[in-house]
């Protein structure tokens, strides 16, 4: 298991090993894209709930 990718919590940092760091980076640049690409391609104006919110969200 990756401990960067526990995110309910601090990570384990006694068993981080640099091979998690790669995947994990990778990981969250992909899901943050998901997230700017769902609020680019939205038609409604942008507001609070489906503009701010969903960047606030992301790690």
């Amino acid at each position: 298991m990756n401990p960067f990718l526990v995110r309910d919590k601090l990570p384990d940092f006694f068993n981080v090993k640099p091979k998690h760091v790669i995947p994990a980076i990778n990981k969250v640049i992909n899901e943050n894209l998901k997230v700017v690409s769902k609020i680019e391609s939205m038609s409604e104006s942008p507001n609070w709930m489906n503009f701010v919110a969903p960047l606030e969200d992301m790690q």
